[in-house]
């Protein structure tokens, strides 16, 4: 009698089937690959994606530090870095982003997808069409969370607690200000959110 062999469990299979779902709710951005020299900084992503790019394309993505993030909005584009025989200079381009082109755009993360298809801090610097309406910032931070819930990175209940907090009336006009890039809301939304996980005594 014929034995029917069990089927061996694909993990990667399985996320890489929701994610390519997950790519395929965002909105279509016709980008004409015009983002100039400073468009692509640091880039968050899950570790998955990290992986699949490095998998697909053999180029390795660093994990951006928030310092990184920082300098980067602060127009630095380079930082020293430690090295064996002393420092380095680093540069804090994105690795992928060469000739004025995305060398990894068919495997690029989520946050890629959706840059362009946003309002404001995620809003196309070069102008590219999209369609529909562009998604808010919360938005975009419910499908960067659904990433790293489908990945493993996150718990749906830890997902689902971010966005309550991001979304308390408390803390969503601090957002999209933050969002909009307008000054200083970056330091008002830091605030917010912590007077919305001190609780209610911190209203008194």
């Amino acid at each position: 009698m014929a034995i029917t062999p069990t089927p061996t469990p694909d993990p990667d299979g399985e996320i890489r089937e929701a994610m390519a779902a997950l790519y395929a709710s965002i909105k279509t951005v016709q980008c004409r690959h015009e983002c100039g020299e400073g468009a692509c900084g640091p880039v968050d992503m899950t570790a998955w994606e990290r992986k699949e790019i490095f998998l697909h394309t053999g180029i390795l993505i660093p994990a951006p530090t928030e310092r990184w993030k920082k300098l980067w909005r602060q127009d630095v584009r380079a930082v020293k870095i430690p090295t064996p025989t002393g420092h380095q200079w680093m540069d804090l381009h994105c690795p992928a982003y060469r000739d004025n082109r995305c060398a990894v755009y068919d495997y690029r993360p989520l946050i890629c997808r959706v840059w362009g298809a946003g309002r404001g801090e995620f809003a196309c610097r070069a102008g590219c069409a999209t369609e529909g309406k562009r998604y808010h910032i919360e938005e975009v931070f419910r499908l960067t969370l659904r990433a790293s819930v489908i990945t493993g990175e996150m718990t749906p209940e830890a997902a689902e607690s971010i966005m309550a907090d991001l979304t308390d009336p408390r803390v969503l006009p601090s957002l999209r200000r933050y969002g909009a890039s307008v000054p200083g809301a970056l330091k008002e939304l830091d605030a917010a959110v912590a007077g919305l996980l001190r609780g209610p005594e911190s209203n008194r």
